[in-house]
Protein backbone atom coordinates (compact mmCIF):
# COMPACT_ATOMS: atom_id res chain seq x y z
CA UNK A 1 0.00 0.00 0.00
CA UNK A 2 0.90 3.35 -0.88
CA UNK A 3 -0.59 5.64 1.28
CA UNK A 4 -0.68 4.75 5.39
CA UNK A 5 -4.63 4.87 6.65
CA UNK A 6 -5.40 8.01 8.15
CA UNK A 7 -8.01 8.29 10.36
CA UNK A 8 -9.02 12.62 8.87
CA UNK A 9 -10.38 10.45 5.70
CA UNK A 10 -12.71 7.67 7.43
CA UNK A 11 -15.62 10.37 6.71
CA UNK A 12 -17.07 9.57 3.07
CA UNK A 13 -17.70 12.80 2.48
CA UNK A 14 -14.04 13.76 2.90
CA UNK A 15 -12.95 10.98 0.52
CA UNK A 16 -15.37 11.91 -2.46
CA UNK A 17 -14.74 14.89 -2.04
CA UNK A 18 -11.12 15.26 -2.70
CA UNK A 19 -11.67 12.36 -5.57
CA UNK A 20 -14.01 14.64 -6.86
CA UNK A 21 -11.01 17.55 -7.17
CA UNK A 22 -8.67 15.43 -8.42
CA UNK A 23 -10.98 13.95 -11.52
CA UNK A 24 -12.33 17.88 -12.04
CA UNK A 25 -8.63 18.26 -12.41
CA UNK A 26 -8.17 15.67 -14.93
CA UNK A 27 -11.41 16.68 -16.73
CA UNK A 28 -10.25 20.53 -16.77
CA UNK A 29 -6.49 18.90 -18.09
CA UNK A 30 -8.12 16.48 -20.71
CA UNK A 31 -10.32 19.28 -22.08
CA UNK A 32 -8.25 22.34 -22.00
CA UNK A 33 -4.61 20.90 -22.00
CA UNK A 34 -2.83 20.33 -25.14
CA UNK A 35 -4.24 18.08 -27.82
CA UNK A 36 -1.59 14.88 -26.94
CA UNK A 37 -1.75 13.46 -23.45
CA UNK A 38 0.50 16.07 -21.68
CA UNK A 39 2.39 15.84 -18.53
CA UNK A 40 -0.14 17.36 -16.33
CA UNK A 41 -3.25 15.45 -17.52
CA UNK A 42 -1.00 12.32 -16.85
CA UNK A 43 -0.55 13.39 -13.87
CA UNK A 44 -3.54 14.18 -12.60
CA UNK A 45 -5.15 10.67 -13.95
CA UNK A 46 -2.61 9.13 -11.69
CA UNK A 47 -3.69 11.04 -8.64
CA UNK A 48 -7.44 10.13 -9.11
CA UNK A 49 -6.38 6.23 -9.88
CA UNK A 50 -4.76 6.61 -6.48
CA UNK A 51 -7.52 8.56 -4.70
CA UNK A 52 -10.12 6.19 -6.04
CA UNK A 53 -7.81 2.84 -5.28
CA UNK A 54 -6.67 4.03 -1.88
CA UNK A 55 -10.33 5.13 -0.78
CA UNK A 56 -12.80 3.58 -2.52
CA UNK A 57 -11.54 -0.23 -3.60
CA UNK A 58 -8.90 -1.40 -1.37
CA UNK A 59 -10.94 -1.80 1.80
CA UNK A 60 -8.98 0.60 3.74
CA UNK A 61 -11.79 2.65 4.71
CA UNK A 62 -14.79 0.65 5.46
CA UNK A 63 -17.67 1.78 7.59
CA UNK A 64 -17.79 0.99 10.74
CA UNK A 65 -20.68 -0.94 12.61
CA UNK A 66 -22.63 2.13 14.58
CA UNK A 67 -21.14 0.61 17.76
CA UNK A 68 -17.26 1.05 17.19
CA UNK A 69 -16.74 4.31 16.99
CA UNK A 70 -12.62 4.18 17.77
CA UNK A 71 -11.60 3.86 13.72
CA UNK A 72 -9.02 1.29 13.90
CA UNK A 73 -6.43 0.99 10.82
CA UNK A 74 -6.03 -2.47 8.73
CA UNK A 75 -3.45 -4.64 9.85
CA UNK A 76 -1.39 -6.07 7.08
Amino acid sequence: MLIKYDPWFQPPLRRILITAVCAGWLIFELTLGDEELGLWAMIAGAVTGLAVWNFFLSGDYRQKPAGDSDPEPPTE
